[in-house]
């Protein structure tokens, strides 16, 4: 399914390439005066989610809207699957450097699109050959789009490849 012309080319942030299944997805209380919006990577710090800080393990990928309140009341669903692949914009010049099979980082990670109230985080920056808290996303392929042909970016299918693991969450990710 194509997307809409005039969006298709706009960052949503990540976009599950499947819908996620019962045990990937667990709620997770927004920590107080947190903003989070759907396709936005997230951590979890002191027992909330916020916003993805460059630096940090990702915990998973937010997949609804939620303000975090003082009396930490305000919950959202987040994608926690290692399996779980995703899609993304590459920044501008992004396709011309990605390499299949090498790990990316993202793009403004805590931006977001105020006309679509969703992530507007990109892949983008060289490539590693090797995983970093850096370079989180595995860059598994090109995925296709109407625009490929003639625009300057491209969407990208991207997978986490280390994820926080947390006794404490009451699962354990695959290793």
């Amino acid at each position: 399914m194509a997307f809409n012309r005039s969006v298709q080319d706009k960052a949503m942030g990540l976009i599950p390439m499947r819908t996620p299944t019962q045990g990937e997805v667990q709620k997770f209380v927004v920590a107080n005066g947190v903003a989070l919006y759907p396709g936005q990577p997230v951590i979890l710090s002191s027992g909330e989610v916020t916003a993805f800080a460059s630096g940090t393990k990702v915990l998973g990928v937010c997949l609804e809207y939620g303000l975090g309140e003082a009396d930490n009341s305000v919950e959202v669903s987040v994608c926690v699957s290692r399996d779980m692949t995703y899609k993304i914009l590459g920044n501008d010049n992004y396709g011309d450097t990605a390499v299949v099979g090498e790990f990316c980082a993202f793009v403004d990670p805590d931006a977001v699109n105020t006309s679509t109230k969703t992530s507007a985080a990109v892949a983008g920056t060289a490539t590693a050959v090797t995983q970093a808290v850096t370079h989180p996303m595995l860059v598994l392929g090109k995925v296709k789009s109407d625009s490929n042909a003639t625009e300057t970016v491209d969407w990208f299918e991207v997978k986490f490849f280390d994820l926080t693991l947390s006794p404490t969450l009451g699962y354990t990710l695959g290793s």
